[in-house]
């Protein structure tokens, strides 16, 4: 049990990191509310969307290893 909360902490820690540093770099530019709210937004959606994607993807790609 610890050893895989290990294992996701070392893989979703770069992930945020990642984002708290385009988020850094997108607060230094001094955009305007509305544009860093939607940019925000765009940002949530894209880090919520593809874990999701590749979940998919990789059920989808291991039925069709099982088949063949």
């Amino acid at each position: 049990m610890v050893g895989t909360t290990l294992k996701l902490v070392a893989f979703v820690l770069p992930l945020g990191l990642d984002t708290l540093g385009v988020a850094v770099g997108l607060g230094i530019a001094g955009l305007p509310r509305r544009s860093r709210k939607r940019i925000a937004l765009l940002f949530a959606a894209f880090e919520t969307a593809m874990p999701l994607v590749g979940v998919a993807l990789g059920a989808i790609l291991l039925a069709v290893r099982l088949t063949s």
